[in-house]
């Protein structure tokens, strides 16, 4: 990511550089404009958005569903398996099973809803996506 001073102005002139620019204040009396590098795309992959929504959804739902199990497992009734509680030490290997079996429910239904708007937007406009560039020292590959 490349930072690059952009303009000086005085105090009470901080203006728009452009329609919607990633900019930060380092300095008061300059403005700096951080560029994001970004590619233009005609379409994406249905694969690309499972991917990214599946994997959204598992790390999101995963830590919840493991609190709701940790709460069950003291005895109140967050998780429902056929409409009978389960509590106990029981809720503490259902609660993690669940969210993966939620986070798959949701990825198969909203991926396929994404994917099928992404499909009838690329027939109209091209889309942007901004990205931010690895270190090969920061990267675990």
């Amino acid at each position: 990511m490349r930072i690059r001073q952009f303009a000086q102005y005085p105090d009470s002139a901080l203006l728009p550089i452009q329609k919607n620019p990633s900019k930060i204040l380092l300095d008061k009396n300059k403005l700096w404009r951080i560029e994001v590098p970004a590619i233009k795309v005609a379409k994406v992959r249905a694969g690309t958005v499972y991917k990214l929504i599946g994997i959204g959804l598992t790390a999101g739902f995963i830590p919840l569903f493991v609190l709701f199990g940790v709460l069950a497992a003291t005895g109140t009734s967050t998780l429902t398996w056929n409409e009978q509680p389960v509590t106990g030490l029981k809720a503490l290997y259902i609660g993690p099973l669940m969210g993966l079996f939620m986070a798959a429910i949701f990825t198969a239904l909203v991926g396929s809803v994404t994917a099928f708007g992404l499909w009838l937007y690329s027939f109209f406009k091209p889309l942007n996506i901004e990205y931010q560039l690895v270190d090969d020292a920061d990267s675990d590959s």
